[in-house]
């Protein structure tokens, strides 16, 4: 629990840490305001049973003095006063360190959240180790929310709890030795019991929730994605089936972590109300005339009891609470690291060229790349590509087109041999200066659901005389009529568009910024035999103004390019010059 949260602190940056500190500060503060409304029952309250104690007492005597009170009633009258303001105070402060704790908890988990939805939008290890999208929302949303409520929130109440409850035990020791003794004795030893007895249980339920969570994003994700076939192959049983088993699953896991942690509450008010009755029952029964002297100790014990049950279970609870959801922080954890790994990388990394502008050539040397999670391995790469040339990767589904794509914009990094840009290694030039050259149409064009206007300039700029001309040149003008361009949605994923008009939406979102190299990804896959001709003809225009990289499984369509090169098994196969 220490250690975790020595990581959690030093995961936190410099403002973050600052925050959190001040919500221990006012969290402690609270607690002392707390712990002095218990103290200020016992005078008010011993007072009012036996009047003598005024004399009797030193403190109680040179007050009384000091304000020159006219009788005890009048006294009576302030040291009820005083508890009632201290009480009201404490309460206004608890009021206050609430929302100043949940804005500053959730306000750190925002600033993580976009800290890992930056690195993962930033960075390219994603590429290499092939993470999911559902895997990384649940780790950016669902994660990150579990830790801010169950592990930040549960360290702040531990300090809090635990600071009351060890200032209102040392009050009481004061008070009557023995009874407190006995009393957090009996405290400590059935909590740590019951702590001792689930705490594996919940542990391994909270990194089954984790588990859980992802599965079911997936399902979300996969099933919406792929509703068409869901439906015609009759399968919305079976994945509801699915969805409903984790849910269940889930459900039932939540449930037993969330009860399991409020259960020891009830039991030992049964316990001590118990005893307490059994007390003045038998008090009764015998007669005790000193039954009276009993009564302030009573009252004491009850109050701090209302007070001190509440944060003992609190703690208990928070401890639970944290076994449960750690696991959370444990699975976005090592992306932080490596986020900050990758910032420090790039502050100290000098580049030799800040603006990189494609004049001659890029060159390709003895390229080898091995990737994590798979025994793919792509191996003696290599070919020259010119400016303004049209170059060509053929191969088969899986023999490395796309990793060879990936290398050459810098998404990826190899393991050993050389990518040069006009001589210059592409691994000491900076990454998005490179990218400004480029222009890249993925296989499966990503349509948002948003109007054609931002699908295609993707930013807030807009030069509406180019957007037209590029939008004319890939033959979608139709869609300039009727303002269809501004006042029209695509859908999600483009379900208001057709295969074709998609892939020439994504080769006017390429187009419209005017870059040096066009990548094309497989660009025919998901067109007729009309729409792959208006784009290669498209293409056709373009040879020799710009330079462009086809990548295809089928060889036809490679018949504009200059030259093009075989992959096979992540091999280079043959250089083929037209």
């Amino acid at each position: 629990m220490i250690e975790n949260f020595k990581d959690i602190f030093k995961d936190l940056n410099k403002h973050q840490k600052k925050y959190f500190i001040i919500v221990i500060l006012i969290n402690i503060f609270v607690s002392f305001m707390e712990m002095l409304s218990v103290a200020s029952l016992i005078p008010f309250v011993s007072v009012l049973i036996d009047a003598s104690l005024i004399d009797k007492n030193i403190y109680l005597n040179n007050t009384y003095k000091y304000f020159e009170f006219e009788n005890i009633y009048n006294f009576n009258i302030f040291l009820g006063l005083i508890f009632f303001s201290l009480v009201l105070v404490t309460n206004i402060f608890f009021i206050i360190n609430i929302w100043v704790t949940n804005f500053i908890n959730f306000r750190i988990g925002a600033e993580i959240s976009k800290k890992l939805f930056h690195s993962h939008l930033s960075n390219n290890f994603i590429l290499k180790t092939q993470k999911t999208a559902s895997d990384l929302s649940s780790r950016i949303v669902i994660e990150v929310h579990r830790f801010i409520d169950g592990v930040l929130a549960s360290y702040v109440t531990l300090v809090f709890k635990s600071f009351f409850l060890i200032s209102v035990f040392i009050l009481l020791l004061f008070f009557n030795f023995k009874v407190t003794l006995v009393v957090f004795i009996f405290l400590l030893f059935f909590y740590f019991l019951v702590f001792k007895i689930i705490k594996s249980r919940v542990k391994s339920y909270g990194e089954k929730i984790s588990e859980i969570h992802k599965k079911r994003l997936k399902l979300i994700t996969e099933v919406f994605n792929g509703i068409k076939e869901v439906k015609i192959y009759n399968q919305t049983n079976y994945f509801n089936s699915i969805f409903e088993k984790n849910s269940k699953n889930i459900n039932k896991k939540i449930a037993f972590n969330r009860s399991i942690a409020i259960t020891p509450r009830y039991l030992l008010e049964l316990i001590f109300l118990g005893a307490l009755s059994f007390i003045v029952i038998m008090s009764n029964v015998s007669q005790n005339s000193t039954l009276l002297t009993f009564i302030p100790t009573f009252t004491v014990y009850i109050f701090a009891g209302y007070k001190l049950l509440p944060s003992a279970q609190t703690i208990f609870s928070a401890a639970t609470t944290l076994s449960s959801e750690i696991s959370s922080y444990l699975r976005f954890k090592n992306d932080l690291k490596k986020n900050e790994q990758l910032i420090n990388d790039s502050s100290k990394k000098i580049y030799l060229n800040k603006n990189i502008i494609f004049n001659q050539k890029i060159e390709v040397k003895n390229l080898y790349l091995k990737f994590d999670e798979s025994n793919f391995e792509l191996s003696n790469i290599n070919f020259e590509l010119f400016k303004n040339e049209c170059f060509g990767i053929f191969g088969k589904s899986g023999s490395g087109k796309t990793t060879i794509m990936n290398l050459l914009c810098g998404f990826l990094k190899q393991d050993d041999g050389k990518i040069l840009v006009d001589d210059n290694d592409l691994r000491e030039l900076e990454i998005t200066s490179w990218w400004k050259n480029i222009s890249y149409v993925p296989q499966s064009v990503y349509i948002f659901d948003d109007n054609l206007l931002r699908n295609v300039i993707m930013n807030d700029t807009f030069d509406e005389k180019k957007f037209t001309e590029t939008i004319n040149l890939v033959g979608l003008s139709y869609m300039l009529e009727n303002d269809f361009y501004i006042n029209v949605n695509l859908g999600e994923k483009g379900s208001k568009v057709s295969g074709g008009e998609a892939q020439r939406i994504g080769i006017a979102r390429a187009m419209y910024k005017y870059p040096k190299i066009l990548i094309l990804d497989e660009f025919t896959s998901a067109l007729d035999k009309k729409n792959e001709e208006i784009i290669l003809n498209f293409l056709l225009k373009l040879k020799g103004t710009v330079t462009i990289i086809l990548i295809s499984h089928k060889e036809e369509v490679l018949k504009i390019c200059d030259k093009k090169i075989m992959i096979e098994n992540g091999k280079l196969i043959n250089t083929i010059n037209s």
